[in-house]
C-alpha cells in the first residue's frame, strides 16, 4: 500500500547552506552541485522538509517501500522554491521514494493583505494571530470555562 505525504517546500536548504558557507543567497542559487552534496552529507540538519519526512517515515534509517511524496512549492520570481523542490526531489528519488512536484502560482500574497493584518501584531508577522478571535464562548455552558475559552493573555 502506497503512503502519500504532501510536503510544502520552503527554502531552508538554501538558507542553511548560505549560513554554513557564509555566502549570500544570490551566490547559493548558483551552486547546485554543492547544495546537493550539502544535502547528502547531513540531510536532517540541512533541510527541514527532509527532517520532518524522515521523522514521520524513517526512510533514512531503512528502505521504505510504497512511499510517495508530493512536493508543493510556490512560483517565486527568483525560483528559489523550484530549485529547492528539485534538489529535495532528486534526493528522495535516490532513496527509492516516488516524487511529484506541484508548482502553485500566486500563493505568496493574499487577495486583500489589509484584511489579513487588521488584528495581528506586527512583531508576529502578517497573517498570524497572537490570540484567538472569539466573540464569545465556543463551548456550551455546561463545559469547561478555563483554558478552552482562553483568549489574549493565555
Amino acid at each position: 500500500m502506497t503512503q502519500l505525504h504532501i510536503v510544502t517546500v520552503g527554502i531552508s536548504l538554501l538558507t542553511n547552506y548560505a549560513k554554513a558557507s557564509n555566502l549570500p543567497l544570490e551566490k547559493v542559487l548558483q551552486q547546485h552541485k554543492q547544495l546537493a552534496e550539502f544535502l547528502k552529507a547531513d540531510p536532517r540538519a540541512a533541510c527541514s522538509e527532509i527532517n520532518s519526512l524522515a521523522a514521520r517515515t524513517g526512510f533514512l534509517r531503512r528502505r521504505t517501500t510504497g512511499l510517495a511524496v508530493s512536493l508543493v512549492y510556490s512560483a517565486t520570481a527568483g525560483r528559489e522554491s523550484h530549485l529547492t523542490a528539485r534538489l529535495i526531489g532528486n534526493f528522495l528519488k535516490q532513496h527509492g521514494v516516488e516524487v511529484a512536484e506541484l508548482k502553485l502560482k500566486d500563493i505568496g500574497v493574499p487577495a486583500n493583505p489589509q484584511s489579513v493584518s487588521e488584528n495581528c501584531a506586527g512583531s508576529c508577522g502578517e497573517g498570524f494571530w497572537l490570540w484567538p478571535r472569539r466573540r464569545g464562548p465556543s463551548i456550551p455552558n455546561a463545559g469547561c470555562k478555563d483554558r478552552a475559552n482562553a483568549g489574549h493573555g493565555q
